[in-house]
């Protein structure tokens, strides 16, 4: 609906005045597939728009004539004005300017004008290039900075974001950069030689060491902001933060926090992905304690639905210690981080530890740069991979030991809980493997009367499970089956009805979506897109991390698994990965595309232990 996007039109500071309805409905019209109609409103709106910039600026942009008229400077005269060149985004300017008004590029302007352009063309991709360019100017001014703009036209209460980009004149401070980051990476390849080779160490001992440098190394590469939704991860972790520092909540309904004001600075400086601004805050800005730890009001996107807030207990005690200090926001930020890798790091040392094969497997899949990616950020993914690895190696455990150890059977009972409410119960299939389990124990090793108690607890605590999850995304559930496809199906997305009532369809749906993504998942699986998924490893490397994880499981360590109990993994990780592909279609893709929209490969990571269990070697 129109209301959805209003966040790109109100209070925009470079859309005229009286120009918001307008343009609102062209940019409607465009995503509705209209966008024939949607360029003829277009393209005098933003002629109109960078005269406003022009004149804003400085610059006049009308003449009087000889007879004393006034006329308006053509489209030509807006875009030729040094002063607005000197103001505003050149590789912008000169997009717009091949675009609307060059003969020898698209010309839109003119042909609309004078009514020469056809259908064919006003739904062609020059004209989808040019819709995109639109939204993407008006992008850079519609939302707010909530703590670095303090006021906007004389209100302080409108915090509207007049700040197209940071740019620093001289970079060579990379360079610096880049050469530390050689020097670190000659010494943790000097180490991991020493330690594997010449020490000859087994992956227990050497684990921690190699990955906690590892993990140090990618958290400066990819930096504060560098992993996907880290923007809301840190605002989830800061809410819980607050809460363990006794900082009382917000008067304002809905969802907001306080947040020391140097902390919400940092946040509006750094944008989604790797940029030059956060290499230089890294570097420049780190070692200095806060200049401004007044806590101010700001709103935030609350993940409780999702996810239970234990795993955002390592990143918040990072956080608070930094607050505590009185660190600088860069520093502070990086302390979550660095506790949430150590938190992960732990957890898969213990899976090693426990684990009575799968050793190098667990190690492997621990070291892997998407995981260490994630491991090394404030994203909840470091803890619930670290959980689902421990659980996957508790399981084994149990079914090479069938003796009952207390600790472990209560470890098992938590986790297996904590599988049941995270992201939607999309792991649920997981708890198979307790099933596979206990079902392995032989008979003559139970008392009779537990030879019919173990299974009934079995199934009464899968039932009790199911009921929790179910209770758990209840409003999340109720939204995807009430989803309304009559209106306007083209763009509504996949209601959970859709799968019962078209099944077919709905495997159709799926094949294309492996036929189509089967590559970009995997990619993202090993670690091939890496950061805001734009920076691409060499398949050549990628290949080598299969091959590793194929022969992993080399002979003293490989599982040794019944044909059962293959039966039990290759089923649990099957309903694992068609529930992530289900959840994906239901709550993220739309009805006019063939095949499931926004799946990454990380989301399978959870599945990785037991199923690359299923592959050993006798080398």
């Amino acid at each position: 609906e129109k209301s959805d996007l209003l966040f790109l039109i109100e209070d925009n500071p470079i859309i005229p005045d009286g120009r918001n309805k307008v343009i609102l409905s062209a940019i409607f019209y465009g995503l509705n597939g209209e966008l024939f109609e949607a360029l003829h409103i277009l393209a005098p709106q933003m002629e109109k728009l960078f005269r406003t910039i022009a004149e804003a600026s400085g610059s006049v942009m009308a003449e009087l004539k000889k007879d004393f008229t006034v006329q308006e400077k053509l489209l030509t005269s807006i875009f030729d004005d040094e002063v607005l060149w000197d103001c505003y985004d050149n590789d912008i300017l000169f997009l717009f300017k091949g675009l609307l008004n060059e003969k020898s590029g698209a010309n839109i302007r003119n042909e609309i004008a004078h009514g020469v352009m056809t259908s064919g063309k006003g739904n062609s991709a020059v004209a989808i290039y040019f819709y995109c360019l639109v939204l993407r100017v008006l992008s850079f001014t519609s939302n707010e900075k909530q703590a670095l703009v303090q006021e906007f036209n004389n209100d302080t209460n409108s915090h509207t974001n007049i700040i197209y980009s940071f740019t620093y004149g001289d970079n060579n401070f990379m360079l610096y950069f880049y050469i530390a980051l050689c020097v670190i990476l000659l010494l943790f390849i000097i180490m991991t030689f020493y330690l594997i080779i010449i020490r000859q160490m087994t992956v227990q001992k050497f684990y921690v060491p190699v990955a906690l440098f590892l993990g140090l190394i990618f958290q400066c590469l990819v930096t504060v902001h560098g992993v996907p939704d880290e923007p809301t991860h840190f605002d989830a972790a800061y809410s819980l933060s607050n809460k363990m520092l006794f900082v009382k909540n917000t008067e304002t309904p809905g969802n907001t926090i306080y947040k020391r004001r140097c902390d919400a600075q940092l946040s509006d400086m750094l944008s989604n992905g790797l940029e030059t601004n956060s290499y230089y805050q890294l570097l420049f800005h780190s070692f200095e304690f806060a200049s401004d730890t007044d806590l101010i009001e700001i709103s935030y996107v609350s993940t409780s639905s999702l996810v239970p807030a234990v795993v955002y207990v390592p990143a918040a005690i990072g956080l608070s210690i930094g607050r505590l200090l009185h660190l600088s926001p860069m520093l502070t930020f990086q302390l979550a981080r660095i506790c949430s890798l150590v938190v992960f790091i732990l957890l898969v040392y213990f899976a090693i530890c426990i684990a009575p094969f799968g050793k190098n497997l667990l190690g492997a899949l621990g070291l892997l740069p998407i995981t260490l990616q994630q491991a090394a950020s404030a994203s909840y993914d470091s803890v619930i991979n670290g959980f689902i690895f421990l659980f996957t190696a508790l399981c084994f455990y149990r079914l090479h030991n069938p003796k009952r150890k207390k600790s472990y059977l209560i470890a098992l009972g938590f986790l297996a809980l904590f599988i049941a409410i995270v992201k939607g119960g999309v792991y649920l299939p997981l708890l198979l493997l307790l099933l596979m389990c206990f079902s392995h124990v032989p008979h003559h090793h139970m008392h009779k009367k537990m030879r019919w108690i173990v299974p009934l607890c079995i199934c009464v605590g899968a039932v009790l499970l199911i009921a929790v999850t179910l209770i758990k995304f209840m409003p999340m559930f109720s939204a995807m089956f009430a989803t309304d496809i009559s209106a306007d199906p083209e763009n509504t997305i996949y209601p959970i009805s859709y799968v019962f009532q078209h099944p077919l369809q709905t495997i159709y749906i799926l094949w294309n979506t492996v036929i189509q993504c089967s590559d970009t998942i995997l990619r993202g699986l090993l670690g091939g897109k890496l950061s805001w998924l734009d920076i691409n490893i060499n398949w050549s490397l990628l290949i080598v991390l299969i091959i590793l994880l194929l022969l992993v499981n080399v002979k003293g360590d490989a599982p040794v698994f019944t044909r059962k109990n293959r039966t039990f993994i290759a089923f649990s990780c099957l309903g694992s990965l068609l529930l992530i592909m289900f959840s994906m279609m239901v709550g993220y893709t739309t009805m006019d595309c063939d095949h499931i929209q926004g799946i990454q490969g990380r989301y399978f990571l959870p599945l990785a232990p037991a199923l690359f269990s299923l592959f050993s070697t006798s080398m």
